[in-house]
C-alpha cells in the first residue's frame, strides 16, 4: 500500500465520518461500486446451480454414468 492510497482512505473516511447534508446517501454511494460486484457474481453463481441452470446442463448432456430418458428423468 502506497502513501497517496493511504492517505486518500484516511482522508474519505475523515470526510465521511464529519456531519454532513445526507451523510448516508453519500456513504451509500461510495459504498456501492464494492458491495454491487459482490451481490451480482452471488447471483450468478445461483443461477448456474439451478436444475436447469448451465452446470446441471453440462452435466446431464455429458454424463455416462446415468442418461436421461425422454421424460427427462435418469434411467432406472
Amino acid at each position: 500500500m502506497n502513501a497517496l492510497t493511504l492517505s486518500l482512505g484516511l482522508l474519505f473516511a475523515h470526510i465521511l465520518n464529519r456531519p454532513l447534508v445526507l451523510r448516508s446517501l453519500w456513504r451509500t454511494l461510495f459504498l456501492l461500486p464494492w458491495v454491487v460486484p459482490s451481490y451480482v457474481v452471488g447471483l450468478l453463481w445461483g443461477f448456474t446451480w439451478l436444475k436447469n441452470g448451465i452446470i446441471n446442463t453440462l452435466l446431464w448432456t455429458y454424463s455416462t454414468c446415468c442418461p436421461r430418458n425422454s421424460t427427462g428423468s435418469s434411467a432406472p
